[in-house]
């Protein structure tokens, strides 16, 4: 009678097998945490930029409403009277929007001339069009935008309450 040999262990082959399993599988994990990760930054960084347009849009949208008066507009600045009587100027600067010289756009955002809007606003008889972009911050991929310029845009026709 043979004895069975014992086995105290695993043979190199099936160590190396186990290991080049184990190789793959933590890749493939390594890739979905890196993958989501990616889309996390760039959605949140689309999102601030349509978030600070809205609230750049809204701002002017409301003070040109209210205004007394439209003093001066011209294509990258507007300046109006306010009701207590106060001056306003809205510019395009660079790629800030200021307020009487102010920045009240945020660092993380650049804004611009829309393409399909070259001027930041438009006075016509009755109504004053505001339209801009915001450019999608550094490290995001511009096809995550509507459009390839890498630019959301944002626009609005605002009709003052005070027109005389």
């Amino acid at each position: 009678m043979t004895k069975a040999k014992k086995h105290n262990g695993f043979t190199l082959i099936e160590i190396l097998l186990g290991l080049s399993l184990f190789s793959v599988l933590l890749v493939t994990v390594n890739l979905v945490i890196f993958n989501t990760l990616k889309a996390a930054r760039r959605t949140e960084a689309v999102n601030r930029s349509r978030s600070e347009g809205a609230l750049i849009i809204d701002r002017i949208s409301r003070e040109i409403e209210f205004s007394q008066n439209v003093t001066a507009c011209a294509a990258n600045s507007l300046s109006l009277t306010r009701p207590n009587l106060t001056t306003a100027v809205y510019a395009l600067v660079g790629t800030t929007v200021r307020l009487n010289g102010t920045t009240i756009s945020s660092s993380q955002v650049t804004v611009s001339n829309h393409p399909d809007c070259p001027a930041m606003f438009t006075c016509t008889a009755g109504f004053i069009t505001v339209c801009f972009g915001i450019n999608t911050p550094v490290g995001t991929d511009s096809s995550d935008v509507a459009n390839s310029t890498g630019a959301i845009k944002f626009s609005n026709q605002v009709i003052r309450r005070n027109n005389i």
